[in-house]
């Protein structure tokens, strides 16, 4: 599980802190870690390819009038 992010209550935090904060640096790349390994779960290589036969069928659909248009 991730952690919160350390900036929240650090009486050391300033506007450019980011930059040069390790406690930030290290959050932040388990942060990208755990992003990708879930992206990588649910990636779906033919997502777009199932969006479009979606919108072709749903622009069908209301073309036909099949929702009572």
């Amino acid at each position: 599980m991730l952690r919160m992010c350390p900036c929240k209550g650090c009486e050391r935090r300033d506007p450019v802190c980011h930059a040069k904060c390790s406690d930030y640096s290290e959050w932040r790349e388990e942060r990208e870690k755990m992003k990708n390994a879930m992206a990588a779960e649910f990636y779906d290589p033919l997502r777009d390819e199932k969006q479009k036969h979606f919108d072709n069928c749903a622009k069908l659909y209301r073309k036909a009038g099949f929702y009572g248009n």
